[in-house]
């Protein structure tokens, strides 16, 4: 965590922006697959009634 508190309060443009996306990637993770049991994963089907 250090590591990464310190690229956020870096003055340094590139390791702010890493950092930033980081934060980003981390936080989407957290949502759709930490455990938080909110979001389903609905997959198509293989075949339909039209499908050819």
């Amino acid at each position: 965590i250090a590591p990464l508190k310190a690229m956020v309060k870096s003055n340094h443009p590139e390791a702010k922006k890493i950092a930033d996306r980081m934060m980003k990637t981390t936080a989407i993770i957290l949502q759709i697959g930490g455990g938080a049991g909110q979001y389903q994963h609905y997959f198509r089907p293989r075949m339909t009634a039209m499908g050819n």
